[in-house]
């Protein structure tokens, strides 16, 4: 199973330029913003501006977990897994999991699916968790339409339809859904489902980093060393996202 280490590993996510975030990620992890949070323990993971402390992970973990943070949530129950600075817990795991999951994390999708095949948890009727989503989809839920694109994704008890999953995170992604948005913009950026777009690429990866999803910010990064034509919108985003935490 993946760790905190392979999802979140810091090469990945944080690229030149990002030290004047790192300064301010204390303070604003301490007057409570989660995303802040989340990123100062993704900090301590990995030993980036700080020693790696893992007891301090699962500290800013919690606090942004417990504010509903998906990304938190999901990094905390690879923690109970994997026993990085809490006694290793499989129940406190998978509650963990399943909070993001329910939120419209994919990866912790996949890794709650992993769980049930491996004797972890109670394992769920897929059918009737794809019904539910598609439901509350059609009645225009932004995380129920994000994770219904999922499922079509990954064939999750609807046949793997990229087109479809496309269709959804579009939805959800008009709606404001920044996990949505970043999808769509990676899917422009790579040309993937879509034809390469890169003006549609930074626009959508543009929405998602302004709200805090600090992948899509390390992907305008990507795209700024890889072309100069993106340099324009990740100089400004840093600045922008320094605000946000």
């Amino acid at each position: 199973m993946n760790d905190v280490k392979s999802l979140y590993a810091a090469d990945n996510l944080v690229p030149s330029g990002f030290e004047k975030v790192i300064e301010q990620l204390t303070k604003s992890a301490e007057q409570g913003i989660d995303i802040a949070q989340l990123n100062l323990g993704l900090c301590y993971a990995n030993g980036y501006g700080f020693s790696q402390n893992w007891s301090k992970t699962v500290e800013w973990f919690t606090k942004a977990a417990e504010q509903g943070n998906d990304s938190a949530q999901l990094g905390l129950g690879e923690c109970y897994a994997n026993g990085y600075s809490v006694t290793q817990n499989w129940d406190n795991a998978v509650e963990w999991y399943t909070k993001s999951a329910e939120q419209g994390n994919a990866i912790a999708l996949d890794v709650l699916k992993s769980c049930y095949e491996n004797g972890h948890g109670i394992p769920r009727d897929w059918s009737k968790v794809v019904e539910q989503c598609k439901k509350s989809a059609y009645n225009g839920e932004p995380v129920a339409q994000l994770n219904l694109g999922n499922c079509y994704e990954r064939g999750y008890s609807v046949p793997k339809d990229l087109n479809r999953a496309l269709k959804w995170w579009l939805k959800a992604a008009e709606q404001g859904n920044s996990t949505a948005q970043f999808y769509i913009g990676e899917l422009y950026k790579i040309g993937y489902v879509v034809m390469p777009d890169p003006d549609k690429a930074i626009d959508y990866l543009t929405k998602a980093a302004e709200q805090g999803d600090v992948v899509a910010l390390c992907s305008l990064g990507d795209c700024y060393v890889e072309d100069k034509e993106y340099s324009k919108a990740y100089n400004g985003i840093i600045e922008k996202y320094s605000n946000i935490i």
